[in-house]
């Protein structure tokens, strides 16, 4: 069982009473997110594993009860996502733009990386390629099957379609990004016929911290 998951379950039906009675306008509001947006989202997918730690609380989704992609997730998760923004504030003390990535297997962190863009003169350095690549090398496969990626910012297209090539089993990211996001803006490259490996999504993670950390750099940058 994943470290990051306190449990699964494979319901029936999508809808549990006992659930239903503790959280019923929060699951209303779910299944209608879950209705509009794209397959991928909540996991809810025929013949997928629904998690029933549902973490529906201020202090877990950043003041938000029920995000499109927010449910299952443990402490432990923003664990990750705190590593991935300590990532992010060293990337902006070297002049980068502040997004963090770190690769998790099984409850271990494999690697850490951060945006390397202007430090390498290189336009696909974001940090989402830099530790799939890392990753890579220390497990020896191009195929990270059995590996979580968490990120401070919504992937864009580039760094999305690294993810299903890689085979990332979930990506967490934190804050979304309506003008280069890949995921869930813009191409929304999961939901396209030629992406052949999705992974499970939860976004909105620790996103105040993270969208604010891209604010003020870019606060800092136009002063």
């Amino acid at each position: 069982m994943a470290a990051d998951f306190m449990a699964t379950w494979k319901p029936t039906q999508p809808f549990v009473p006992f659930l239903a009675m503790t959280h019923f306008a929060a699951i209303l509001q779910a299944l209608k997110l879950h209705r509009d947006g794209p397959a991928y989202t909540w996991n809810g997918v025929p013949g997928s594993t629904w998690p029933i730690n549902f973490y529906l609380t201020s202090t877990l989704l950043d003041g938000t009860v029920c995000r499109r992609q927010g449910f299952g997730m443990s402490k432990k998760s923003h664990s990750y996502m705190k590593l991935a923004l300590e990532v992010a504030e060293r990337a902006a003390g070297r002049g980068e733009v502040p997004v963090g990535a770190v690769i998790v297997q099984d409850g271990k962190l494999l690697v850490r990386a951060g945006n390397r863009v202007e430090a390498d003169n290189d336009p696909t350095a974001h940090a989402e390629i830099l530790a799939i690549r890392a990753a890579a090398g220390i497990l020896g496969t191009p195929r990270l099957s059995g590996c979580d990626l968490y990120v401070t910012l919504e992937p864009c297209a580039m760094c999305a379609a690294a993810i299903s090539m890689a085979r990332i089993r979930r990506l967490y990211f934190g804050a979304y990004d309506p003008k280069g996001g890949g995921v869930e803006n813009g191409p929304r490259f999961f939901g396209q016929p030629t992406c052949h490996h999705t992974p499970d999504v939860y976004g909105g993670i620790a996103e105040s911290e993270c969208g604010e950390l891209l604010k003020e750099f870019f606060r800092e940058l136009r002063s």
